[in-house]
C-alpha cells in the first residue's frame, strides 16, 4: 500500500512541476530539511513547493533524549517556518523518513504554524503516519482550499472524529481528496461531514473499501449534501462483506444520487461494482437531472449472494436488462453529455471468453446508437 500511495504522489508530484513550475526540492540529509525549514520561514521560495523527505535514518528512537531534540527542533522550526511563510501558496510535502515520530513532530509544527498562515491554498501530505491535529487547520486557517492526504492513515478512533466534525464545519476548502485503502471505517464520519458542510465542491475517494454498511451510512449524507459538484471512486470497491456481495449499499448509493441534485461530475472507473449493482445506477440516471457525465465501471461478476453457477446462469438476461435501461437513459435523459464505460478492468478477468463477448457486443451497440455513449480503452 505504501508503494502504491507514493507512486501516486510521485506521478501527482510530476505533474505539478512540469505544469506549474514547481521548486522541487529533495531532502536526503537532515541539514538539507534545516536549511529548507529556513527558507521557508524567511519566504525564499517558489509559490508553488514540492518537497521530497527527508530521507533519512535517525538514532534509535527509544532513546528519550534522542525523540526529545527532534520533538523540540521539529515541531519549533515548522512552526516558525510556516507561521511566518507569505510567500507558498501551493505545498506537497511527502514524508520519507524512517523515523515515524520526527514526521508526527514536524505536523504538529505544520499544523500549529498554518492556523495563522493566510497565504497556503493548497496542501498535499503524503506517507505521513496520522493527521491528527490537521482539524485545528480546518477550524482556523481561511485560505486553504485544497487538501490532499496520499498514504496516510485516517484511523477509525476518537482522536480522527475531530478531523472529520472540523471539516462539516469549515467555509473555505472546495477540494478534498484522500488516497488510502484502509479508511473504510471512517467513512460514516466523512459522511456526517458531508450531511452538513455546504462549501466542499469536489470530493475524491480513491481504492477505498465501502462494506455494506458503511456505504449506506455514506450515501445517507451525500442525498442530504449540497454543495457537491464533483465526485470521484476510482478504484473503489463497494459492498464487501464477510457474507459476500448483497448490492444494497450500492443500491443505497444509488437512491441517494436520485436525491441529489447538485453533482454533475461521477468517476467510477475501476471499481468493483456487480451487474445487479450496475443496474441500479443505471436506472438511478433514468430519473436523475443533475449529472452530466458520469464514468461507470466495467460489469463483472463477483462473490453475490446468489452462487456464481447462478450468476453465470444469469448474466446473459441481466446484461439485457442493463442494456435495456441505459437505452432509457439515453433516450430520456437529455441533461447527460457522456456516458463512459472501459473495456479493461480489474474485474473483467471474472468474466469468461463468452461473457466479454456478450459485454464488448452491448457496449458497441450503445455506442452506436447514441455518440454520448463512449467506450474507454478502444
Amino acid at each position: 500500500m505504501k508503494k502504491m500511495a507514493l507512486l501516486v504522489l510521485l506521478v501527482t508530484t510530476a505533474e505539478i512541476a512540469f505544469a506549474s513550475e514547481a521548486e522541487v526540492r529533495s531532502l536526503n540529509s537532515y541539514e538539507k530539511y534545516s536549511s529548507l525549514l529556513q527558507e521557508i520561514k524567511e519566504n525564499r521560495t517558489k509559490a508553488k513547493l514540492v518537497v521530497d523527505g527527508p530521507r533519512l535514518s535517525f538514532p534509535n528512537p527509544q532513546e528519550e533524549e534522542i525523540v526529545k531534540k527532534h520533538e523540540s527542533y521539529d515541531r519549533t522550526a515548522a512552526l516558525a517556518a510556516f507561521r511566518n511563510n507569505t510567500s507558498i501558496e501551493e505545498l506537497t510535502w511527502d514524508w520519507d523518513c524512517m523515523h515515524k515520530e520526527a514526521g508526527d513532530f514536524f505536523l504538529k509544527g505544520l499544523f500549529e504554524g498554518l492556523t495563522t498562515n493566510t497565504s497556503l491554498k493548497s496542501l498535499i501530505l503524503g506517507g505521513f503516519s496520522n493527521v491528527i491535529g490537521l482539524e485545528q487547520v480546518l477550524k482556523a486557517n481561511t485560505s486553504l482550499s485544497s487538501l490532499q492526504l496520499h498514504g496516510t492513515l485516517l484511523p477509525a478512533n476518537r482522536k480522527i472524529k475531530g478531523f472529520f466534525k472540523t471539516l462539516g464545519e469549515n467555509k473555505s476548502l472546495k477540494s478534498l481528496k484522500i488516497y488510502h485503502e484502509s479508511m473504510g471505517a471512517t467513512l460514516p464520519l466523512l459522511g456526517d461531514a458531508l450531511a452538513v458542510n455546504n462549501t466542499l465542491t469536489s470530493l475524491t475517494l480513491r481504492s477505498v473499501t465501502f462494506s455494506t454498511r458503511a456505504l449506506k451510512e455514506f450515501s445517507k449524507s451525500l442525498a442530504l449534501n449540497t454543495s457537491l459538484t464533483s465526485l470521484d471512486l476510482f478504484g473503489c470497491t463497494f459492498d464487501e462483506g464477510d457474507a459476500g456481495v448483497d448490492d444494497s449499499g450500492t443500491q443505497a448509493f444509488a437512491q441517494a444520487l436520485v436525491k441529489n441534485s447538485t453533482i454533475r461530475n461521477i468517476i467510477l472507473n475501476d471499481c468493483k461494482i456487480s451487474l445487479n449493482g450496475a443496474i441500479a445506477l443505471a436506472e438511478m440516471l433514468v430519473e436523475n437531472r443533475s449529472i452530466e457525465q458520469f464514468d461507470l465501471p466495467c460489469i463483472t461478476i463477483r462473490n453475490t449472494q446468489e452462487n456464481v453457477v447462478e450468476a453465470r446462469k444469469n448474466f446473459a438476461k441481466k446484461l439485457e436488462t442493463f442494456e435495456s435501461v441505459m437505452q432509457e437513459v439515453l433516450a430520456k435523459n437529455k441533461s447527460i453529455t457522456a456516458i463512459r464505460m472501459g473495456t479493461e478492468n480489474a474485474g473483467r478477468h471474472e468474466l469468461s471468453d463468452q461473457e466479454n463477448l456478450l459485454y464488448e457486443e452491448m457496449l458497441k451497440r450503445l455506442s452506436n446508437l447514441d455518440s454520448r455513449f463512449q467506450v474507454l480503452g478502444t
